[in-house]
């Protein structure tokens, strides 16, 4: 049986395959893999893996069905994106979205933008949902404040929990 756990790299882009998978933490997404590729449900009740492409140049989000290379959606800069970068999921198939200034979070399966989060963030790179659906976001900019770092925001709240500054340099 072929393991779902694929690493796909394309130039400029972000890709991710959502299917199956585990929680993330800050530095490895979906059992260790990459920053830049995970496994989640896309959807509640998904009849089959999507997936999910981050187009920094496009300035959007595109959802492939993965058998046929079909375009299903796209999550475009009107909804939100800009420059993403990073993608994962929550439990409950939320989309999260790393963009060039924010994070941006989208309903299930769909284009809708639940919110966004900009306080304590600085260029957010790499995005992580634990077990309790708390969201950690890598900042890899260079402000006295958040500049590498990782900050960690309670599940659903837009407003950081706490910053972790110690021992980071330059997250990924």
């Amino acid at each position: 049986m072929m393991n779902r756990n694929l690493l796909l790299a394309v130039l400029a882009s972000t890709i991710m395959l959502a299917g199956c998978g585990h929680a993330n933490m800050p530095g490895q997404v979906a059992d260790g893999v990459s920053d830049s590729f995970s496994t989640r449900n896309s959807r509640p009740n998904a009849s089959g893996p999507y997936l999910y492409v981050a187009n920094a140049r496009g300035k959007n989000v595109t959802i492939y069905d993965p058998s046929t290379g079909a375009l299903i959606r796209t999550i475009a800069q009107s909804d939100g994106i800009l420059y993403p970068n990073a993608l994962t999921f929550d439990t409950v198939g939320d989309l999260y979205v790393s963009n060039s200034s924010n994070v941006t979070e989208y309903a299930a399966g769909t284009s809708a933008l639940l919110r966004t989060i900009a306080t304590g963030i600085d260029q957010p790179g790499a995005l992580a949902i634990d077990s309790n659906g708390d969201l950690y976001v890598a900042n890899v900019g260079n402000t006295a404040i958040y500049g590498n770092s990782v900050t960690v925001f309670p599940s659903g709240k837009t407003s950081p929990a706490r910053t972790i500054i110690a021992g980071i340099s330059g997250p990924a």
